[in-house]
């Protein structure tokens, strides 16, 4: 019995160390990243020479086109795939919002399988930045790497329908880029979040475009990690109920192994020691941009503890 004290009392004083590491590092970088912004306030010269192209697919509102057009960096594009058959009425409203056009444009067939019907452009100059492609959707995959193939730039950013980039987003992280010039980099990944990433157009290519196993073969030491979050969602009240959930859940069935193989001090300790989390997490929340989700930063900082167990996997 005093085995198994000692191993649960261990696991409970890493979690919280651990919880406690993370929420400093991140608020760290928060603050670093809001240094950045204050002094970077009108800035829209590329750093570096740094081309970010931003890939919206499963859009569903005009809102998610809105925020990524408020972006003033030189190099950068927006790429919104919808299937004009499917969603006939987001589609021709954001051709009808922007004033697009259909052009003739040569797509590269540097990935197979894909199924672009047209290309869309506006004629006015404001949003010059936005393209949008209808194509016959199969899966979020062939969305991507439909809007790949159209990308201008050597660096592809994926967001869902949920995700909006944060202010200087792109600046932020075309200087992480070319401070690490010197690195065989594929990506870089927002550890504030599991599916933010920022990947290397040349090797989607390689690898015959996005899959679930993107990133299975990859070393870590090719993906940077920041701690510093670059989107945040629309929906923090769905994703923090998702982390007391978990939490609940996890806490449960530790206190419920606790009650066959252990005693009520143990039990009293596990108790603590979520509650400890809960607390340090909900400061964070004070401490963080209203935007940002720390509860959900947090759990994603423990599900990739599971990376040392599974294969890293994208979108899945």
């Amino acid at each position: 019995m005093q085995t198994i004290h000692i191993i649960i009392l261990s696991l409970l004083l890493l979690a919280v160390g651990y919880t406690i590491i993370r929420a400093i590092k991140t608020t760290k970088a928060l603050s670093m990243y809001n240094f950045f912004v204050d002094n970077t306030a009108g800035c829209c010269e590329s750093l570096g020479f740094t081309g970010c192209s931003v890939i919206c697919y499963a859009v569903n509102d005009i809102e998610q086109i809105e925020n990524l057009l408020h972006t003033e960096y030189d190099r950068y594009e927006i790429l919104a795939v919808i299937d004009s058959r499917l969603y006939p009425d987001i589609f021709y409203s954001i051709v009808k919002q922007y004033g697009l056009i259909r052009v003739n444009t040569i797509v590269s067939d540097e990935l197979s399988n894909t199924h672009i019907r047209a290309l869309y452009r506006s004629r006015q100059r404001r949003f010059r930045r936005l393209v949008l492609l209808d194509e016959a959707y199969t899966s979020p995959y062939n969305s991507l790497d439909c809007a790949t193939l159209v990308a201008s730039y050597e660096y592809i950013i994926p967001l869902n329908a949920s995700m909006r980039l944060r202010e200087h987003a792109i600046e932020y992280a075309s200087i992480l880029i070319s401070e690490n010039r010197e690195r065989a980099l594929v990506a870089i990944h927002s550890s504030a979040d599991d599916e933010c990433y920022i990947i290397k157009r040349e090797y989607i290519i390689s690898h015959d475009g996005f899959s679930a196993t993107l990133f299975h073969d990859v070393p870590s030491t090719q993906i940077l990690s920041t701690p510093t979050p670059l989107i945040y969602t629309i929906n923090n009240e769905e994703l923090r109920r998702r982390f007391r959930n978990n939490m609940c859940a996890v806490t449960f069935l530790i206190l419920l192994f606790e009650m066959i193989w252990a005693d009520g001090l143990t039990a009293v300790a596990t108790l603590l020691s979520a509650l400890l989390i809960y607390l340090i997490v909900k400061y964070y929340n004070v401490v963080a941009n209203d935007r940002f989700c720390p509860e959900w930063a947090m759990l994603c900082y423990f599900r990739h503890i599971r990376r040392i167990f599974y294969g890293r996997k994208f979108l899945v």
